[in-house]
Parts: C-alpha cells; structure tokens; sequence
C-alpha cells in the first residue's frame, strides 16, 4: 500500500467511526426529548364526547382501527373503520372523512380510547396506558436510519417539490431553528398584494397592503398583484417554518402540519409508521399560547399559558351565531383544525360552510392571543408542573423557580415523575393517572 493509499483508508476509516458514534448519539438524544414532550399523554377516559375530528381520504389506510367522528351515508358516528368496513365507507365517503384523532380529543387531560382508536392488537388501550411514551419509543427506532440516510435537512423530492428529508430534517420540524434551509416567506399580514418588486440583491419583495416580505433569490413568487392572501399563506416557494404556521394559522393548522411533514420525512425512507404516533407528539409539543391581552382579566399579559387552560376559560362565555355572522369573531369551540381563540376568517368561513357547518361557537370576551411553538428540546420546560420538569432538562434553574413561585406538583398527574418521587403510592389512580 503506497503512503496516498494508506492515508485515504485512515481518512476513510475515521469518518466511518464518527459516522457510526454520531448515528447512535443524536437518535438517543432525539430519543429522551421525545419522550420528554409526550410522557404525560395518557389514556385517561373512555370517551370524551366530542363530534370533531381531523380529515383524512376514506382510502387511507391510516384510518383503520379509528372511529368515525360524524355519520358517512349509512355508517354512524362512533363506527369502528376495520379493513373489512373502509372499502364501503370510502364508497359511500366519495373523498376525505372526519376521524377521530387524539389531536381534537376533549378529555382535557390525556386522550380517550375513542379518539386514540385501537391498539396494534385490535383492541382499545386500557385506561391508564401511557401511549405517549409508546408513540415515542416508536417514532425513535426509525431515527438511526434516517441518520445513515443519505438525504439531510430539505431537498427537492420525486414530485419536484422542497421537503424536509432525513434525521435533520426531522429535528428541523420539531425544533424549528432559526436558521431553516429553504424557508417559505409566509404572509405576516392580511390584505391583498399590491406589488411584486424585483429586490436590488435578488430575489423579490412581496407587498401585501403596506407590509413588505422577501422571498430569496432561489425560491420564485407564488402570488401576483390582487391576490387575496391571509396570514400564513405562502407568498413563495419553499418549505414553511413550522413555528410561522402555528403563529400565523393556530395551533390546530400547526399539529397537521407537523403530523404530515414528519409522516412524509419517515415515509421517503421507506418507513410507514402510524399517523397516530405524529398526533400525539404534534398533540405534546404544540400546546401553548401567550397572552397578548385579556380583558376578562383570567390571565397575566405575556404570559405563556398551556391551550388547555385557554380552552376551559373560554368555554364559561361561549354563544352561538350562525357562520356567516361569524367573521372576525373569536372561536370558542374547535371546528375541524381550527383553534379557540383564532379569529375567523372569510377563508375558515368557507371551508367551514363546505363541510355542512352552519352555527359556530364564539366566546364574545375573549383574551388576544399569539399561538407558539416552543422547540422539542424547551417545551417540557414549559409544564407547569415543576417536579414533571425535573425529568428533562435545566434541573438548577427547574428548582430555583419552582421554590421562588412557590409552585406545586400533582404526584396524582398525568405525568410518571411525581408519582415515581412518592413510589409507596404507585399505581393507577382516577381515570388512570398515577
């Protein structure tokens, strides 16, 4: 072997050795964060009662083992979806369906078996069975491949649009880092677009009304002077920042977002995994909204609140007015992927109507708020539950705040860590919790 020969093996062999102790490493963390966001998420009912649901084509087979969420031609609300039942339900469906999904679930705490549907073995999850951390185990085994994977962060795919690919691209969706390859310019403002300038270093402005955005010279405009656009609409090419989707368009348009995008990064490898596992992390991780004002005086401006607390707040003040009336109005209620407390707009009035809702629920006195999406690695900092926290990260700053707030822990939660700390109690509790 000459020296050149010698020296490109050793280079080679080096490379392979940190290849080989990155691709266990980063899956490993990845691992531990995802089960961080979704320890809490249990089966804590048998069914909370709701008639909403996520849509999904009739023929996906990611709709079996779930329970319909409104009636299809002659099958029922609450109809198990079986292999036997889908090809007469797509017939009678003709297109999408309304299922139940743990995102749309109403049981506050936790899901219910209805809107978590069957497990792998045909049968409904026992009250109690921490699907979260299952959903996580499983969603982590995949990740080594996808860090072996040749195809990282965002590339053009077969249909010739920009994705997120690989173990990259599927920590960019979560984390939603500033620096985001091939970043969509989403519309910050409503209104119509008035101009579309040549930019003097590339690229292009984009004005809608008196708001100008950028869109970078290797991603082309979308939209053309008098088109109508709404927050979050994408004015260029690209792949949208899951964090500007949830701000923009709320925190139900969000979790579909994410659930689709990481359900696209695993298929492209080949791996089919269920779309419920995504549901439940989009359902973990995109919890939170900031207060932005609140008239009623049930929360501090600025604040970060879980959605579930803005959820009960306004659900005390909610009436009903028919759609049309809508219009600028506050959701009370969830509809579809739409969030309490997103305004309505003409574009959610219109997909509304097309789907048979007339009525919709609006809570009058309703706080200002701004959706967010916090990273996977800062989110579980964000329980309040101090003593849930300790089981991720931060655990000086975790003590220091929970002893200067005086804050408390529910070792009777949904959450393992409390209950782990007072292990002389351990087991299931009401409604399965520890």
């Amino acid at each position: 072997m000459t020296p050149a020969d010698n020296w490109v093996v050793s280079s080679e062999a080096i490379l392979d050795t940190i290849k080989s102790s990155t691709s266990v490493s980063e899956p490993g963390e990845l691992s531990k964060i995802l089960v961080s966001n979704m320890n809490n998420i249990l089966i804590t009912e048998q069914d909370c009662g709701t008639r909403n649901g996520i849509l999904m084509s009739a023929k996906d087979s990611d709709v079996v083992d779930r329970y319909l969420a409104r009636d299809v031609g002659p099958f029922r609300r609450n109809t198990l979806i079986t292999p036997a039942v889908q090809p007469s339900l797509a017939r009678a469906a003709n297109g999408n369906i309304l299922v139940r999904s743990p995102m749309t679930c109403e049981a506050g705490d936790g899901v219910c078996q209805h809107c978590q549907g069957l497990n792998e073995k045909g049968r409904m999850h026992d009250i109690g069975t921490n699907v979260g951390v299952r959903s996580a185990q499983a969603m982590a085994e995949p990740l080594t491949q996808l860090a072996l994977s040749s195809k990282h962060g965002s590339g053009t795919v077969a249909s010739g649009r920009l994705q997120l690919q690989g173990l990259e691209g599927f920590r960019q969706a979560i984390e939603s880092p500033n620096l985001f390859l091939n970043k969509a310019t989403l519309s910050s403002v409503n209104g119509v677009v008035s101009k579309v300038d040549k930019a003097p270093q590339g690229g292009h402005f984009v004005h809608v009304g008196d708001t100008s955005h950028y869109v970078s010279p290797n991603l082309g405009v979308k939209v053309r002077a008098g088109d109508s656009v709404e927050k979050g609409d994408a004015l260029g090419e690209g792949i949208p920042k899951p964090d500007e989707v949830v701000k923009y368009k709320g925190l139900g348009a969000g979790r579909v977002y994410m659930v689709n995008t990481l359900r696209d990064i695993y298929k492209n490898q080949g791996i089919n995994l269920d779309q419920r596992h995504f549901e439940l992390l989009a359902l973990g991780e995109l919890n939170h909204v900031r207060i932005l004002d609140d008239p009623g005086n049930n929360f501090f401006k600025g604040d970060v609140v879980n959605y579930n607390n803005l959820k009960s707040v306004l659900s005390q003040g909610i009436k009903q007015v028919s759609l049309a009336n809508s219009l600028g109005e506050t959701l009370g209620k969830e509809y579809f992927h739409f969030s309490v407390g997103m305004r309505v707009t003409a574009s959610m009035q219109a997909f509304m109507k097309s789907h048979g809702v007339t009525e919709v629920f609006i809570a009058p006195r309703a706080p200002q708020v701004e959706f967010v999406m916090k990273p996977a690695t800062r989110a579980p900092m964000y329980n309040p539950d101090w003593m849930a926290r300790l089981a991720h990260r931060n655990l000086k700053l975790t003590l220091q705040q929970a002893a200067h707030f005086g804050e408390i822990s529910n070792i009777h939660g949904t959450s393992p860590v409390p209950a782990y700390v007072l292990g002389t109690e351990f087991g299931k509790g009401e409604k399965g919790k520890y």
